[in-house]
């Protein structure tokens, strides 16, 4: 049997060998996205990965940067 071609690493190590897909969990997460069963067939590869990757996170802004930013563009 093959590893899922659905597996990312942002997601952690692939399934064991002989493991199978688990579709029940990716179709609460796409309903989670607003994606139906329609829309979660229909997704691609490349869709799937889009929106179940964690993006880089970049931590909360700096005090500095937040007084910069209201000097540079004040409240009227």
């Amino acid at each position: 049997m093959t590893r899922s071609p659905l597996h990312h690493a942002a997601h952690g190590p692939p399934p064991p060998e002989g493991e199978e897909t688990p579709w029940p969990e990716m179709m609460r997460m796409a309903a989670g996205f607003g994606a139906g069963p329609q829309a979660f067939w229909r997704l691609s590869l490349k869709e799937w990965r889009m929106l179940t990757e964690r993006p880089d996170v970049v931590g909360p802004m700096g005090r500095g940067v937040f007084e910069q930013m209201a000097e540079r563009w004040p409240d009227e």
